[in-house]
């Protein structure tokens, strides 16, 4: 049966990778490699909805002056996170609350823009049962077995809202880790009684006949921004102007992604290799832009919760670089 994570012991492996990947971290910065003459973005591959895929496709960052270059296979956004602290990666794409627990670590990374916002009318985080389960509110799941892909993300900390708003405690339930791809079997198989998840696991469960959707990330956070792309502070402080060029192809990407929704879904489904009908149009802020108040949300609800202890002064702001939105 899948084991739980020690929150603490995960943070200070995180803080371990960073210290001792620093070197390799500015090394690998100092210089970015040029591909036809342009500097390289390594991006770390977290397998879910992402514009950065749309603009390597569509050669938008090439135009832009920028070459971005998939790298490495993570299972979360904060694991590519952790690589950016080693020098792995250069950029990526995490949960707000992955990027603060890195920082509070001393992981040098800032959040530049826009990845992933609930909108009540398009819900990204999805909660499911089985249909015959008796669980038909969060109320319901004391004592239960709740699969989430990490201990560090967006989906751990809104389901913890969940539960404070039903007037149960972490310590009512029992966390399981596993990643998106794996819940939706173990809740078939019951291993676990609900799972979090978003697309294309929310799709797919959404169409099995045999689960129920109990609550969306919407319901419990109303127009949130929980997921960042993020950029190694290093690799930012030696090469502003790549990043510049980064950000301008991603607006190019946004704006084909609303302007050419299904063959954006087509692309992005090749790139992370999964089926058309398993992906769905996301929809960005305008601009891309970052929400300070929102990254300020996420520190509270970790602070809240016995998180970033080692960082009393950590604030919303501390996560983000705003000198990138246009």
């Amino acid at each position: 049966m899948p084991r739980t994570l020690n929150r603490r012991t995960a943070l200070g492996l995180m803080a371990g990778a960073a210290v001792g990947g620093a070197l390799a971290a500015c090394a690998s910065n100092e210089n970015p490699p040029a591909a036809g003459g342009l500097p390289v973005i390594r991006w770390g591959l977290f397998r879910i909805y992402q514009p950065t895929y749309i603009g390597i496709e569509k050669g938008f960052f090439r135009e832009a002056g920028v070459n971005v270059e998939i790298t490495g296979l993570f299972s979360s956004g904060p694991a590519v996170v952790q690589a950016a602290g080693t020098g792995q990666v250069d950029a990526g794409h995490s949960a707000t609350t992955g990027i603060a627990g890195a920082v509070a670590a001393g992981v040098k990374v800032s959040g530049i823009a826009d990845s992933q916002t609930e909108f009540t009318d398009a819900p990204l985080q999805q909660w499911f049962v089985l249909k015959d389960s008796p669980i038909q509110s969060v109320a319901d799941l004391k004592g239960k077995r709740i699969g989430t892909n990490g201990l560090s993300g967006s989906f751990y900390y809104t389901t913890l809202i969940a539960l404070k708003d039903a007037g149960l405690r972490k310590e009512d339930v029992q966390f399981v880790n596993l990643n998106h791809d794996k819940q939706g079997q173990a809740l078939m198989s019951k291993q676990i009684d609900i799972c979090g998840v978003i697309d294309p696991y929310s799709i797919q469960l959404g169409k099995e006949p045999s689960a129920r959707r109990l609550f969306t990330g919407a319901d419990i956070l109303g127009n949130k921004q929980f997921s960042l792309v993020f950029f190694s502070k290093d690799f930012i402080e030696k090469n502003r102007e790549a990043v510049r060029k980064f950000m301008t192809g991603y607006l190019r990407a946004i704006a084909y992604i609303r302007a050419n929704p299904d063959e954006s879904s087509s692309i992005m489904a090749a790139k992370i290799g999964l089926k058309p009908t398993d992906v769905v149009r996301h929809r960005y802020l305008d601009n891309a832009a970052i929400r300070p108040d929102d990254a300020q949300f996420w520190v509270d609800v970790m602070r809240e919760n016995g998180e970033l202890k080692d960082a009393p002064g950590l604030k919303g702001a501390d996560l983000l670089d705003a000198s990138f939105n246009a």
